[in-house]
């Protein structure tokens, strides 16, 4: 039944899914095999834009490995899964404290593989490509024997992205050709979008673009639509997101600007939740905008939009290229000022903590109003202290109450 849900997910019929896969967690919660519903269902809730969903889910699934001492079991899979979430919503740091609890040297198989996703996203996104590659390198080792999407395709996706942004635009295609292979012999519907969404950067990337791989690349996509059409579904909330991205990428090379394609894309990561996605979707939104001679105002406030989520975020690379932008377009709308704990280089989480640090609260306090673990709490204040460079929970409160 489990089994059954997840494949109705993958086939894009979600509401189908969702019902079997609750109804399979009644029923593991008289067998006792819980731990691994909770596995099936935030799997299914990530790919469907449920991220917010998947973090209750996740979190009621990990009390329940706990207490039947499965955490190096399913615990590990919904920790992931929960280590996901968290990056689609912006937690970026919460996700790696998560993920640190766990051995990462020692990980291997499809574990390490797992593992290695979220912690690659973030680092990657926040413009440390040496952590990445560290991250990546023994995950694609590892995958090298995989012929899944899951993990052989995903990681392969991975290593393009990686390429992609260290400019190395060949090994970028290769990674993406490669991916494509795994997705077609299994009729992936959850991976290959995103396989084509990078692949068409890739293509943008390039000084003289290969239109002929872009042809190709969303001849994919089409097949990839029809093919869910054909199983009675369509594609999940993420995967159609990433659709929207490659479309949007693909009609620019073929036609110019193309800011309502962009504003698609955006209003589809939106409805997901993820706020990196959905920053990445603005700038290329202002930016088609002030190409296509549209309308200055309007991608001048969706530009500082993006600017102040990339800045929240932490995502460094993004910030500068929107940075750029509203100096080479001269908007008129100029970035909001930045928040002196920001220019610390706190992030929006430690600033959170931070706040309740400086109200009196204990650690055991700040994690029940941030639903966040202590041992999570511990990692941000440690952080903070070192930003602050203070060595006490007094002095940060102090130095937090001056610059307030």
């Amino acid at each position: 039944m489990c089994t059954k849900g997840v494949l109705l997910a993958l086939a894009g019929r979600l509401e189908e899914s969702l019902q079997l896969l609750r109804a399979s967690g009644e029923i593991a919660r008289e067998a006792g095999d819980l731990a691994r519903a909770f596995q099936n269902l935030t799997y299914v809730q990530l790919f469907a834009g449920l991220a917010d969903q998947a973090l209750v889910a996740a979190d009621e699934g990990l009390q329940v490995a706990r207490r039947r001492g499965t955490m190096l079991f399913a615990g590990i899979g919904i920790t992931e899964h929960q280590a996901e979430a968290l990056v689609r919503v912006g937690r970026w740091d919460d996700a790696l404290a998560l993920l640190d609890a766990f051995p990462y040297d020692a990980l291997e198989g499809a574990t390490l593989v797992s593992f290695a996703a979220p912690r690659f996203d973030v680092f990657l996104r926040r413009g440390d490509l040496d952590a990445a590659a560290r991250t990546l390198a023994p995950a694609v080792e590892q995958a090298a024997a995989m012929d899944d999407a899951q993990f052989g395709a995903n990681t392969r996706i991975r290593a393009a992205q990686l390429a992609l942004a260290a400019g190395h635009l060949d090994d970028a295609r290769a990674h993406i050709s490669a991916a494509l292979a795994i997705s077609d012999r299994c009729d992936d519907m959850i991976y290959a979008p995103k396989a084509c969404s990078v692949g068409i950067s890739a293509e943008a990337s390039c000084p003289a673009p290969n239109l002929r791989t872009v042809e190709a690349l969303t001849a994919r996509l089409s097949a990839i639509e029809a093919m869910a059409r054909s199983f009675g579904g369509r594609l999940l909330a993420e995967p159609a997101a990433f659709a929207a991205m490659a479309w949007a990428g693909a009609r620019e090379l073929a036609g110019g600007p193309q800011p309502e394609a962009w504003q698609a894309a955006t209003t589809a990561w939106h409805h997901c939740g993820d706020k990196y996605w959905t920053a990445v979707c603005k700038f290329k939104t202002a930016d088609a905008v002030l190409r296509a001679k549209g309308d200055r105002s309007v991608a001048a406030r969706i530009a500082a939009e993006a600017l102040a989520a990339a800045r929240s975020l932490g995502a460094a690379p993004l910030a500068a290229d929107l940075e750029v932008l509203i100096r080479r377009g001269r908007l008129m709308a100029r970035p909001a000022p930045v928040d002196p704990l920001r220019r610390l280089g706190l992030t929006e989480r430690e600033a959170e903590v931070l706040d309740l640090l400086a109200g009196g609260r204990t650690n055991r306090q700040i994690g029940d109003a941030l639903f966040i673990s202590d041992k999570t709490v511990s990692v941000h204040v440690t952080n903070l202290l070192r930003k602050l460079g203070v060595e006490s929970r007094t002095e940060a409160a102090e130095m937090s109450r001056r610059l307030h």
